[in-house]
């Protein structure tokens, strides 16, 4: 007979058992890196979506803020334009009247005022509109009567 000892059959399953758990926690393990791998490239990949958000946040702040300031100069120069044509106005009625202006006789006027079109009273039709462009410096300058120079246009 040999002096190896054999293993009982409750330390055999034993072993066998020890041998299963090490097994799946090695699986389990595995599972786990897999699923901290994915992780991070799902978070490199939010960092980067999350980074260009704010580029976009910081892009849109300044366009934001340049179409302000265009729209407050826009607003100035409506102001202004809209000073200046109601003094143009003012100076043309002096001009014309004398100084007074005509009261219209409110029965000629009653007479004088056209029955709504059924186009109208459907009303309006979609059409497109062409931008117009406008040159608030030859349009000041026609208001006043001025060039460029000072030059009286007339």
């Amino acid at each position: 007979m040999s002096n190896e000892k054999r293993p009982r059959p409750d330390e055999l399953v034993a072993l066998a058992r020890t041998y299963d758990t090490m097994a799946r926690l090695i699986e389990d393990n595995t599972e786990l890196k897999v699923r901290a791998e994915s992780f991070e490239r799902q978070s490199a990949i939010l960092d980067s979506d999350n980074e260009s958000l704010r580029q976009q946040i910081k892009r849109s702040k300044v366009e934001r803020d340049h179409y302000f300031r265009a729209y407050t100069a826009l607003t100035a120069q409506l102001d202004g334009v809209a000073s200046s044509l109601i003094n143009a106005i003012k100076s043309t009625q002096t001009q014309i009247y004398g100084g007074r202006r005509p009261v219209p006789d409110l029965e000629t006027a009653k007479e004088s005022i056209e029955p709504v079109p059924s186009v109208v009273k459907k009303g309006p039709q979609r059409e497109e509109r062409q931008p117009v462009a406008i040159n608030l410096r030859t349009l000041a300058e026609s208001i006043s009567g001025r060039g460029h120079n000072g030059q009286d246009l007339a």
